[in-house]
């Protein structure tokens, strides 16, 4: 995971760059609020340069008779689904049709390895959710593990933190909302935060096709770079 700065923390530095430190103007949960966007906006940005980099793993463990399995809140996108079999992860295909036979349950293993859906549906506590549905259903318990791109999931915690690589980015886009409802110029900022676009862009560049890129930070908590 990436070094986190909390919510606070990122405040504090959206304000300072603003030059809106003692403002009364904009509150706090209206300041974390664009800090949640700008890091949503981020993740998507780095997911579309480099998806390897924000893979993340869990399992499902099937219970006889249950086609539908709700996944990880913070799934955005799946990127692999496989079913265990003798410590052996034999992947899944996806299968094209939401057609599920809930009657005909069936044994899986090597012999035979099921297909899976993923859908949006409603979860638990009635908020939408990713879940999978296999088909034919399992007739026992097995181990499917699956990998996903992970999205951005709200918090609300002064403490809470933002663990996402380029938090500059946040801050630069943050600073940026709060001038623009000041309606104060931008102008620099702007071309701050595109100065920034095109660094991270080089970063996330493949260097070896065969290699996920990497990032490094060597700074401590208090150098943000650019102050």
């Amino acid at each position: 995971m990436f070094p986190g700065y909390t919510m606070a923390e990122l405040e504090t530095q959206a304000r300072r760059r603003a030059d809106m430190e003692n403002s009364t103007f904009v509150s706090s949960s209206e300041v974390f609020d664009a800090i949640n966007k700008s890091a949503e906006k981020l993740l998507e940005k780095i997911a579309s340069l480099s998806e390897d980099l924000l893979i993340k793993k869990s399992t499902i463990t099937t219970v006889a008779g249950t086609a539908e399995y709700e996944l990880a809140a913070d799934v955005l996108k799946l990127h692999k689904v496989a079913l265990r079999v003798n410590d052996a992860d034999v992947p899944l295909n996806r299968r094209a049709t939401d057609f599920v036979d809930s009657v005909q349950t069936q044994t899986w293993g090597n012999a035979f390895v099921p297909s899976y859906r993923p859908r949006i549906a409603t979860g638990t506590g009635g908020a939408l959710v990713w879940k999978l549905d296999f088909n034919p259903v399992p007739s026992g318990v097995y181990t499917v593990p699956y990998e996903y791109i992970w999205g951005w999931t709200a918090i609300a915690s002064s403490g809470s933190k933002v663990e996402l690589p380029f938090p500059e980015y946040i801050v630069l886009d943050v600073a940026i909302a709060l001038l623009q409802k000041e309606k104060s110029s931008t102008s620099e900022l702007i071309q701050e935060r595109e100065i920034l676009e095109k660094r991270i862009e080089q970063w996330l560049e493949p260097k070896d096709h065969h290699r996920a890129p990497h990032i490094l930070d060597t700074r401590d908590a208090e150098d943000w770079g650019y102050l």
